[in-house]
């Protein structure tokens, strides 16, 4: 049971996000905008030219800002969800597109999942802070406290993000090797 205000809206902000997530999941599979997913793997189309770490810093850097900006736009509430549901759409147009080239699924999740579960968790785990900010702010409560809880959980959220980028450049091209 949780009985710190602080963590019990996190916990609920944190489960509120991966429902927006799933639902941009859903709806990017559904109806995958094939322009959508080219203005973003522009972005990162010279990524494979570069060394194991520049790519890990390229990465890492690009996820922290992400957080950091998820923490603030969360703060105004619809902006942070908007990102998650984007980014929701941006794997369920992918997977509907993977699919559709008749591609194996375990592939597919081979290429995801290993980097992922750290990524996503701290990616939810930013958004769930700017919202518990947003609430904190909006009943009137402990501002100074909550402040402090945000910086802590933003340490782990840059160490998840360094361990996920670390992953995502050693252990998932392994993995997805294997598959």
């Amino acid at each position: 049971m949780i009985r710190d205000p602080w963590s019990r809206a996190v916990k609920l902000s944190f489960i509120f996000n991966l429902a927006i997530y799933f639902a941009g999941i859903t709806a990017g599979f559904m109806s995958p905008s094939t322009s959508v997913l080219q203005s973003v793997l522009e972005k990162f189309t010279d990524i494979g030219q570069l060394t194991v770490f520049h790519r890990y810093v390229f990465i890492a850097v690009n996820n922290i800002v992400l957080a950091f900006t998820l923490v603030l736009f969360s703060i105004a509430i619809v902006p942070g969800l908007a990102i998650i549901a984007y980014n929701g759409y941006i794997v369920g147009a992918l997977a509907a597109l993977w699919l559709s080239a008749h591609d194996s699924l375990q592939k597919f999740l081979a290429l995801l999942v290993p980097h992922g579960i750290f990524e996503m968790l701290a990616l939810f785990y930013a958004s769930s802070i700017g919202l518990t900010i947003a609430a904190t702010h909006i009943a009137r409560i402990q501002h100074i406290e909550a402040t402090k809880k945000a910086l802590s959980g933003i340490a782990v959220i840059v160490y998840l993000l360094l361990l996920a980028a670390a992953v995502e450049v050693v252990i998932t091209p392994y993995i997805s090797s294997l598959v």
